[in-house]
């Protein structure tokens, strides 16, 4: 939701969202991260260790290409496993990405198939 009177960078500054499950760049959760930052958010993204290398190409091509400009940013990246992770992801690593954040909005989470189809659900 949107205010008239919310200058731009008090909204950057106040929307945050997590989406997990970032595998390349042709996965639904990478085009999700893509979508919330045109949308002014924030985003913290997780991935399984085995996509570390390919989400932060992806990452560093996101920051050079916005470098000169005052966007929303990728706050960080979390290896995540999310049949094990999720209790440490939510009690400790996103509140440590967050500590200057207070909105968390926005969860999403994609299933990349083994066979390179994606699910979504936000």
């Amino acid at each position: 939701v949107r205010s008239s009177s919310t200058s731009t960078s008090s909204m950057i500054r106040n929307k945050v969202a997590v989406v997990m499950g970032v595998a390349n760049q042709r996965s639904i959760a990478w085009a999700c991260v893509e979508r919330l930052l045109n949308s002014q958010y924030h985003v913290i993204l997780t991935h399984q260790d085995r996509f570390r290398d390919k989400v932060q190409s992806l990452i560093d091509q996101h920051h050079n290409h916005h470098k000169e400009r005052a966007t929303p940013k990728i706050l960080g990246h979390l290896n995540c496993d999310v049949t094990t992770d999720l209790p440490l992801l939510f009690s400790e690593q996103i509140p440590e990405l967050l500590h200057h954040t207070t909105d968390l909005s926005s969860p999403s989470h994609s299933n990349d198939d083994n066979d390179g189809t994606s699910t979504a659900e936000m």
